[in-house]
């Protein structure tokens, strides 16, 4: 068995918490000089991921809907698609809510009234 067979037998989580291990270790070592190095490489990798995302989530949405068998399919699929963005919606709005009564943004600013600021 060779080594690269035997990391893909390794479970997913490991794999993931390995490199983060042994990144969080590389960065240690090599310190923030690493930066102007692997800067160029990390701008890489992003725009990547995000030139990506785009059509890997149209194809997905494509696929689903293709693999619909009828009205029915297609109508308890805007059910529950509609139902998860009304429920993300709403606690998005909650938990905005919340953090800007806890931690009160702005309390204290003075606005200026009757003149101009300069």
């Amino acid at each position: 068995m060779s080594l690269f067979t035997s990391w893909f037998r390794v479970r997913f989580w490991k794999r993931v918490a390995a490199g983060f291990v042994f990144g969080a270790l590389a960065g240690w070592l090599i310190g923030p000089d690493a930066a102007t190095w692997f800067g160029p490489l990390g701008t890489l990798y992003v725009t990547l991921i995000k030139m990506i995302a785009a059509p890997l989530v149209f194809f997905a949405v494509l696929h689903s809907v293709s693999s619909l068998h009828g009205v029915k399919d297609v109508a308890a699929l805007g059910g529950r698609t509609f139902a998860w963005f009304a429920g993300t919606a709403s606690l998005a709005v909650f938990v905005g809510l919340l953090v800007a009564h806890v931690l009160q943004p702005g309390l204290g600013v003075g606005f200026i009234t009757g003149r101009r600021a300069s």
